[in-house]
């Protein structure tokens, strides 16, 4: 594992649940921290008795979607005024921002529950569907299954594979990775098929 990842890992070793309440809220957010990582490694050492793995459960469960939401609502109330005073007028106005926030409200549901297991595009879409028009409690009903999904999958994952965690995450960083590339990849093919379409 790289350096950033051991530096998670020590971090909830020391302090436990707020710490993991911390990394994923803060990946969920904003920043990619290996939320995903914390949570296969935290569920492996719950065998040790190092935690209560239905506390991890829950723990990582509420972080992810107090930062999903806050991302949510600071977008809808500040996100605008926000980028265009502090000089990005041009992207709020641009068709880029325009077309993804359409795609988004065409999408909602299936968007918003499968990029809670991208922590790359996760906080991207949190922003985007607040701008945009997408309805609060569609986001907030397809966010917590979205994320009840990512964290019992990864729990139930690292407290299977045990001492054999390390390995796993490993493997699952790299396929995140290339399942973030293959959604903007799909994202970019829409957008251009549907110019095509309106031509």
């Amino acid at each position: 594992m790289n350096s950033f990842v051991n530096a998670a890992i020590s971090f909830i070793l020391l302090y436990k649940y707020a710490a993991l309440f911390f990394i994923t809220f803060v990946s969920a957010l904003i920043f990619p921290l290996p939320s995903a990582t914390t949570i296969i490694g935290a569920s492996a050492f719950s065998q040790q008795d190092l935690f209560n793995f239905y506390l991890v459960l829950l723990t990582a469960w509420v972080g992810n979607i107090a930062g999903d939401n806050l991302g949510f609502f600071l977008a809808r109330r500040y996100g605008r005024d926000f980028l265009i005073k502090y000089g990005f007028k041009r992207l709020i106005n641009s068709k880029k921002l325009e077309e993804a926030e359409r795609f988004i409200s065409f999408y909602p549901r299936s968007t918003v529950y499968f990029t809670r297991f991208l922590a790359e595009i996760g906080p991207l879409v949190n922003i985007l569907a607040g701008l945009g028009k997408t309805k609060y409690r569609t986001f907030l009903f397809f966010d917590l299954l979205g994320e009840a999904s990512f964290v019992l999958l990864y729990g139930i994952l690292g407290y299977v594979f045990g001492d054999n965690w390390q390995n796993l995450a490993s493997i699952i960083g790299k396929g995140t990775t290339i399942l973030a590339v293959i959604a903007l990849v799909a994202i970019i093919l829409f957008f251009k098929f549907n110019k095509k379409r309106t031509v």
